[in-house]
Order: structure tokens, then sequence, then C-alpha cells
């Protein structure tokens, strides 16, 4: 399982005060605790800042990079924003996200073959989120035919369910599976599939147990990335348990350490 750190976020309050108050000590201390917890990359997200969010994204980008040799995953809506993360970043990167839009095909692509960046690809549109796993497969193949197209490789590929809160799409939440089944056959080898978990359990009362459950019943129809709270032990236990019930990781009686 790829796990990319999710807390340097600006959506955290924590994460929003040290923006702005430009406390660099506080992020540099995130990055390194989630890096310690077991993660393989840092999701890096201005959130919704006061001024100007570009800004924001280097300074971020910048403090984080001086301090830890991790993968950065620049995450925003906003293609001019990701842009100006990858242009301070010094190591491997991953854009977070392009969906099948004009502006974003047309913006992030050549960024991301440009930086040799990993693309995360949202299963939607301008129009929105499909209802159906039809709708979801067919944004698929087309996002992978115009991403493979322009000499991407397809390893660098992720595809994003889009995971909503199970408050109010438990259906949704629950066809997850079968379409993530669907994508499994889009490509041989089988694509990567990423999912941001959190979304699942927002304003539900038992977070860390939604979490975990559906992560490791996602890994076994071929979820192998996630942005998720690296510092949920109980989380990344679970996750480290499924890789060796999945047969991914040799058993040790140590393996959890």
């Amino acid at each position: 399982m790829y796990i990319i750190g999710e807390r340097i976020n600006g959506m955290y309050s924590d994460v929003k005060e040290a923006i702005q108050n430009k406390d660099g000590e506080f992020i540099v201390k995130l990055a390194k605790e989630q890096i310690a917890a077991g993660c393989d990359a840092l999701d890096i997200s201005a959130g919704p800042v006061k001024g100007n969010a570009s800004d924001v994204m280097k300074w971020l980008v910048e403090t984080v990079s001086s301090a830890v040799d991790a993968a950065l995953c620049i995450d925003s809506p906003h293609p001019d924003v990701i842009k100006a993360g990858l242009g301070e970043a010094k190591g491997t990167t991953i854009i977070n996200s392009m969906k099948k839009s004009p502006e974003h095909i047309e913006k992030l692509l050549p960024l991301a073959l440009e930086h040799n960046s990993s693309l995360i690809c949202l299963l939607m549109s301008d129009a929105g989120i499909p209802h159906d796993i039809n709708g979801k497969m067919e944004i698929a193949v087309e996002l992978f035919e115009t991403v493979v197209g322009s000499g991407m490789d397809s390893s660098k590929i992720f595809f994003d369910p889009i995971l909503l809160p199970i408050s109010n799409a438990q259906k949704d939440v629950f066809e997850s599976f079968e379409l993530m089944d669907q994508l499994r056959m889009l490509t041989s080898p089988a694509p990567n599939i990423i999912v941001g978990l959190s979304n699942l359990s927002q304003k539900a009362k038992y977070r860390s147990l939604l979490n975990r459950t559906y992560c490791t019943m996602a890994m076994s129809h071929g979820l192998n990335a996630a942005i998720l709270d690296p510092m949920d032990e109980k989380l990344m236990h679970s996750v480290k348990t499924a890789e060796i019930l999945l047969n991914e990781k040799l058993y040790a009686k140590s393996y959890l350490t």
C-alpha cells in the first residue's frame, strides 16, 4: 500500500493557524511525524486560505522540501496553484488531481510530463460525479487513453473513484468495490487505485473504525494507495495486517514493528 500522509492541509485548524503565522517549525514537525509513522509521501494542500493560494503553496512546499526527503503530493483544485507548488519541489512529485476537464487536461497534463510527476485522475468531469459505475468507467477509459497517449507511463496514473461520506452516500461507498474490480480489468498490469480515505467518515462518530475497515476491504478489491492519517496507529496496523493476509508482504512475528 502506497501511503500519502494527509495532515499538511489547510483544512485542519492547526495547519491553518501555522500557515497564517508562517510557523515553519510546526509544518516540518508534522512532516517528520508522518514519515516516522510510515507514510511514503506527503500531501500538501493550502486549503481555503486568505490571500494568494499560490504563495501559500510555494511556502509549504519549500518548507517541507528543505527539511525532509519524501515524495510530495501537490494538492489543489486549481492548476495554477499546483504549478506553483511543483516549481518549489526538489524531488518526486504527484499531482493531485486532474479530472475530465478541458482546462485540467490542457494545463495539468503538460505539467506532469514536464516534472515527471505521477498523476491522480479523479473519475469526474466538469458536469460532476457520475451517479453510476458505467459513467465513472467511461471517464476512466477516456482519461487513461488521453494520459497514456501523451507519453506518460501507465504506472504513474492513479485512479481516484472519489470516496463519498458514508453518512449520506452509503450505496455509493458499497459500489466503490465493484468499481475497483472493473478498474483492475482496464489494463494489465492493473492500474493504481487511490482514495482520500478520510472523506468516508466525514461527520461520522466512529471515524477511525470506519476508515480502517473500509481500507482493508478495499485492498482486497485492488486499492493500492490512499491519502490518510498515518498517525492513526490502529489504521496503520490494519493496513499492514491486510498486506500480510493478501500475500503482498512476507509474514514475520514482528511485522507491526
